[in-house]
């Protein structure tokens, strides 16, 4: 697959996305601890090395997004020819519940049918509170590997 990059944006609320750079590696952190390396700890050990190999490996793949030009969550999407593959979606928990999350998920969604793509697919762990959000957008379990569900969205048109 291909790490290409989605660039959201949304006008009127002040909501843009940028490349990820090296400095804003405490932030993505700061966000981990808060959210999933909660859950992580339920099953495993979190692995704060696995974390700086990924972060240095992939951070120019990443897409921060901002809020009047401060940052406030992260995601990196990647394409093959007729999936995309949501790697990494998070919002710092003080912009939960303010439908943020809602507006990227249906960003990516009418992009990637305006692409011609097919399905959009993302991996959740099984005690993310996420999973009902996924579902509540039409998500369906492909399978379930150890602690994490496979999900799926149809987004090609059978009339296409």
């Amino acid at each position: 697959m291909e790490k290409t990059l989605y660039h959201f944006y949304d006008k009127n609320n002040n909501l843009t996305s940028r490349i990820c750079n090296k400095s804003d590696k405490s932030f993505i952190l700061d966000i981990y601890e808060r959210t999933i390396f909660n859950q992580v700890r339920e099953f495993y050990e979190v692995d704060l090395e696995m974390f700086n190999n990924r972060f240095d490996a992939d951070y120019h793949t990443i897409e921060m997004i901002l809020h009047n030009n401060k940052p406030i969550g992260f995601y990196q999407i990647d394409f093959d020819r007729t999936i995309i593959s949501i790697q990494r979606l998070f919002l710092h928990p003080d912009y939960h519940k303010q439908s943020i999350g809602k507006k990227i998920m249906k960003s990516i969604i009418n992009w990637g049918i305006d692409h011609n793509y097919d399905e959009i697919r993302l991996m959740v762990w099984e005690n993310n509170p996420a999973l009902s959000f996924y579902k509540n957008f039409g998500f369906i379990e492909l399978e379930k590997i150890k602690h994490k569900y496979s999900l799926q969205l149809l987004i090609k048109s059978e009339l296409t």
